[in-house]
């Protein structure tokens, strides 16, 4: 059996139907619930490292709901309030405990505007991570998609100078829908190694730093 896997994204695009539709925290999500991110991250388990295909689960729970977007995820992974002034709830990567505990967890966020570079946004998912505690046995992978995710799936170069706006809109023309079941299914047909090669900042990092993640384990 693969390890178990948390794919952490800004909303249904990178996290599929579960997204707003969560089943029980912990339990493996059904391939019909696996967003675009989950069928990538898969993919290069088995197609670029030769490993055994992972098992996703659904998040933690936590109250209030998880909220969309950049600002959302941070927000998730520090444990911030929605009230100003309130303390800090466990950050939901501090709640990989138990029934919730996992292998690995997968952070990814979009670049969005084209002067954006890959690292600062893989920079601010580390920020928003150093002073919470996960679990020790934790591994986390940050990532971020150049310009998007939907860039990486309409496989455009980043030296094309795209902003996120720009990709989705690309995306949407080329295939009638942004939704997350649509998604899902152009990343089952993605060419991954053109992808590593046009887009090694971001695309090609996320595969080096899983390669190093998964390096000398079973």
């Amino acid at each position: 059996m693969g390890p178990r896997v948390l794919v952490l994204g800004e909303g249904k695009s990178e996290e599929g139907e579960g997204y707003f539709d969560p089943g029980s925290p912990g339990t493996a999500i059904p391939e019909e619930y696996l967003g675009a991110a989950h069928v990538i991250v898969r993919r290069i388990f088995v197609e670029l490292l030769g490993r055994t295909a992972p098992t996703f689960v659904f998040p933690p729970r936590l109250r209030p709901a998880r909220r969309t977007g950049n600002a959302g995820l941070i927000a998730d992974l520090e444990g911030r309030q929605r009230v100003a002034g309130k303390p800090h709830h466990n950050g939901i990567l501090e709640l990989c405990v138990g029934a919730n505990r996992v292998d690995l967890a997968v952070l990814l966020k979009d670049c969005g505007e084209r002067e954006c570079e890959a690292e600062e946004r893989r920079s601010e998912l580390q920020s928003a991570i150093k002073d919470r505690r996960p679990p020790g046995d934790l591994t986390v992978v940050t990532a971020a998609a150049k310009p998007s995710l939907e860039g990486w799936l309409l496989v455009r170069p980043e030296s094309d100078g795209l902003n996120e706006r720009q990709a989705k809109q690309l995306f949407e023309a080329g295939y009638l829908r942004g939704d997350a079941s649509s998604m899902a299914g152009v990343a089952r047909d993605l060419d991954l190694r053109k992808l590593e090669e046009v887009c090694p900042t971001s695309f090609g990092r996320l595969v080096a730093d899983l390669r190093n993640a998964v390096e000398g384990k079973p």
